[in-house]
């Protein structure tokens, strides 16, 4: 199947935000680009999961961080599957950037059900030497605080579609 992708943002989006108005427990949902099909426009969404408030001294623990990644990582496939392109941690330690399409993920109901999927997650997937790159370095404990928290605070007016 032939495609083209058309970009309607160029440089990176995120630099381009004001951080002190960003806040925590906020999901910002925009088209990445769009595919052009044979079948017709597929757009492809990125999702600015924002767990704390940028430059407010909160940010994820490593190891907390790494092993949200796979708490919500395991929910989300498990739910949405091959609509899920990425999920990747910020480099900031706010939060998680998740690259999908599924349209779905636009409502507020999909993404509560992903994160409480994620704490209903008894043993932490992929956290043995053979499946995970640093195997030791996982803090389940601080991840599921944050899940916790995040999901407290995120309200229908908290998913922010663009």
């Amino acid at each position: 199947m032939q495609f083209t992708a058309k970009t309607p943002n160029v440089g990176v989006a995120s630099f381009a935000k004001d951080h002190f108005k960003i806040e925590g427990s906020t999901i910002t949902v925009q088209v990445q680009t769009v595919i052009e099909t044979q079948v017709g426009e597929i757009p492809v969404y990125k999702a600015d999961i924002r767990f704390f408030k940028p430059n407010s001294g909160e940010y994820f623990y490593l190891p907390g961080c790494h092993s949200a990644e796979h708490l919500l990582s395991t929910a989300i496939y498990a739910i949405h599957g091959a609509k899920i392109l990425d999920l990747s941690p910020m480099g900031c330690m706010t939060g998680f950037y998740c690259t999908f399409l599924a349209p779905e993920l636009l409502e507020h109901s999909a993404w509560v059900r992903v994160f409480e999927d994620a704490l209903a997650i008894e043993e932490l997937p992929g956290a043995l030497p053979e499946t995970c790159g640093n195997y030791l370095m996982h803090d389940v404990i601080s991840a599921k605080k944050a899940l916790r928290e995040f999901l407290a605070g995120f309200s229908e007016k908290k998913l922010r579609v663009k």
